[in-house]
């Protein structure tokens, strides 16, 4: 039986949903491991490992984003097949790196107590065993048969569109929150107390940026319960599309600023803290609003050729 484009995008949401949420609280511990004592304890090329990594997850987090932006923009009144296929490409390209993250992070810990083969030998493990898993054996049994998605109308009910947008918003929520509470740990943190005031000021500034995120993403279902009373409404519905899409930007300016912080503590270099931070902010947002941007304006010309 033929699954329809609904059902199709509800799954994709859901486990992009299960995907995000992991990624998210390795984020949060990959910036509050910069602050601990063992830190500074690690061989060189031990903390080094420890930025790529932060990367990795990073990477991974941002690609896990997109599709909830994306949605917002370009579909947010219909459930599309181009949605379906950017969800599709987004989750796969995120399992890469943190396939890749997971085998660093073991083998960061596994170097303390074991010699370095043993540790590469339990890193290559994990991280082929999980691509193995998520990528190479679903791609060799994938379904080569073309499925078509059971017949439906275009336009997608008000309580199924309603449902989507809630489902977006705990995809960004629960990884937000983990985020906000392992950095409020740093603020107690003997490392962080020897931070230049300036430095301290951009985690300051960082941190509430990330709390705004978690408001703005809470205020859906807050409304949602209270001002509508559990209906299914149109206000409800463009009220959490906003407040999801609104949330996306103090989060990626939040998500750059911690980044800036600990990498100034690992490289000791103001340069180097503020290229990289600032690539990855503007790898977010062009990501998350620029492609889905063009990608609507492409929409719109197309159907106004037809």
């Amino acid at each position: 039986m033929a699954t329809s484009l609904q059902d199709k995008v509800s799954f994709a949401l859901d486990e992009n949903r299960m995907l995000m949420l992991g990624s998210q609280v390795l984020v949060g511990f990959e910036y509050e491991a910069f602050f601990e004592k063992g830190y500074d304890q690690l061989p060189p090329y031990n903390q080094q490992l420890q930025v790529f990594n932060l990367f990795l997850i990073l990477a991974s987090a941002i690609l896990l984003i997109a599709p909830t932006t994306y949605h917002r923009i370009v579909g947010a009144d219909f459930d599309t097949r181009r949605l379906l296929a950017f969800t599709t490409y987004s989750v796969e390209w995120a399992l890469h790196p943190l396939a890749l993250a997971l085998g660093v992070a073991l083998f960061c810990c596994a170097s303390t107590l074991t010699g370095t083969y043993f540790a590469v030998s339990i890193a290559l493990i994990v991280s082929a065993g999980a691509l193995l898993g998520w990528f190479i054996g679903p791609h060799l049994l994938r379904n080569r048969r073309k499925i078509k998605a059971a017949a439906m109308p275009y336009t997608t009910p008000l309580d199924t569109r309603l449902r989507h947008v809630l489902t977006e918003s705990r995809v960004m929520l629960p990884g937000a929150q983990a985020l906000l509470g392992f950095q409020l740990i740093t603020f107690y943190m003997e490392d962080y107390m020897k931070l230049p005031r300036p430095l301290q000021w951009v985690h300051l500034a960082s941190l509430l940026l990330i709390a705004m995120a978690v408001v703005l993403l809470i205020a859906p279902a807050a409304f949602h319960r209270i001002a509508d009373q559990g209906e299914a409404t149109e206000r409800s519905y463009q009220f959490a599309s906003w407040m999801v899409l609104c949330a996306a930007m103090p989060l990626g300016l939040g998500l750059a600023g911690e980044l800036f912080l600990v990498l100034v503590k690992a490289t000791q270099s103001f340069t180097i803290a503020g290229v990289a931070s600032l690539l990855v902010l503007l790898l977010s947002y062009g990501l998350w609003f620029g492609y889905a941007i063009f990608a609507r304006l492409q929409h719109r010309s197309s159907c106004t050729a037809c």
